[in-house]
């Protein structure tokens, strides 16, 4: 098997010294006062360990999969919204999509992997022309399938037939809502908070998060820029008190760290806060939660073909290292796949710190 990758990009960390400044002057408000803030407080950093060393000290054998639970499919990079938080820099101009002739290789992928759950995620996959034909190839194989949506997409006209769709072919849900009022979620998406409930009464009207294990409704929370998450249990009972007098309900609550990678990235670097959230994250690591890093358990292929170990990596830029690198080497491989990709090595880069806070992430 190959070598891990991990590839830094920081450079230059110095020792941690936090230190008191009492004069120093107030940040601007919001987002980017919050970013500035992060570098007022900690001036000078530790160099965190790289990951990869990180690992191999926690538990070496967590630097390898163990199988391939999920297919992850990114189908491109498009998305009626450009949130702050992004990984994958995703926006309305982006041109990036999947073609029908990749999603035919994906699923012949499937059926070599046999994986308990294709995991359709991007940009916004409901803004893909043909998740209507995946979703009815995936439902064919008879392998579970979960769209991953911010929500606001689904109230578009010309995407009002998906929730439908999703509900009579048993989709699983998980969409995107960081926060339960207008102010928070403005801060990372703009004034789409109604449009979000709309979406999610909408799905509620169809039977989703009533209590049928095939119309699972999960909510993806993202923190504040700039902060550690909290406890998903925690989170989870603030978002029901306040979101199940709206009309709203949701089965569970996933709690996704902002993940240092694309947009988000490079808002921190832009304000000097980079280095402070490397290590903030790098300082929560947690080496209980590694048996579960979704990279152990899964393999993504990307709109052009490309496999990634995860989508973080993906919009890190970070490829598969160990074992086929393309859909077309994959399906090469025929019986051969499986045991080329379920115990590979995994590629990992200074993000993936986001994974292993506190309870996990990802």
């Amino acid at each position: 098997m190959g070598r891990s990758l991990d590839i830094t990009d920081g450079g230059g960390l110095k020792p941690l010294a936090l230190r008191c400044f009492p004069s120093v002057a107030a940040p601007a408000r919001g987002l980017e006062g919050r970013l500035q803030l992060m570098d007022i407080m900690t001036p000078e950093l530790v160099p965190p360990a790289r990951f990869a060393e990180r690992i191999r000290a926690s538990r070496p054998e967590a630097s390898f999969a163990v199988r391939v639970d999920t297919l992850m499919l990114n189908v491109g990079l498009r998305c009626d919204l450009a949130c702050a938080h992004c990984h994958q820099s995703s926006s309305p101009e982006r041109s990036e999509v999947m073609a029908r002739e990749t999603m035919l290789g994906a699923l012949r992928m499937a059926e070599m992997l046999a994986p308990s759950l294709i995991d359709v995620t991007g940009g916004e996959p409901s803004l893909w022309p043909l998740l209507p034909e995946l979703i009815e190839a995936t439902r064919e194989l008879g392998v579970n399938v979960r769209v991953r949506t911010n929500l606001v997409a689904l109230t578009r006209p010309e995407c009002a037939h998906l929730p439908a769709l999703f509900a009579a072919n048993a989709v699983s849900i998980l969409g995107s809502l960081p926060g339960t009022n207008l102010r928070e979620v403005a801060e990372q998406r703009g004034g789409t908070f109604d449009r979000s409930l709309t979406a999610l009464r909408t799905l509620a009207d169809l039977g989703y998060a009533d209590g049928d294990p095939a119309l699972t409704l999960d909510i993806a929370y993202n923190p504040p820029l700039g902060e550690l998450p909290r406890s998903e249990d925690t989170l989870a009972e603030e978002f029901r008190a306040a979101l199940s007098p709206l009309g709203v309900r949701f089965d569970s609550l996933r709690v996704i760290a902002n993940v240092p990678a694309g947009r988000y990235a490079r808002r921190l670097r832009e304000s000097g806060a980079y280095d402070a959230e490397l290590t903030r994250l790098a300082s929560a690591f947690n080496a209980d939660v590694l048996g579960e890093l979704a990279c152990r358990h899964g393999i993504e292929v990307a709109w052009d073909g490309a496999l990634s170990d995860c989508d973080f990596n993906l919009g890190a830029g970070i490829r598969v290292t160990d074992g086929p690198r393309t859909l077309a080497e994959a399906l090469a491989l025929g019986d051969g796949l499986a045991g080329a990709i379920s115990a590979r090595r995994i590629a990992f880069g200074p993000h993936c710190y986001a994974c292993t806070t506190g309870g996990g992430s990802g």
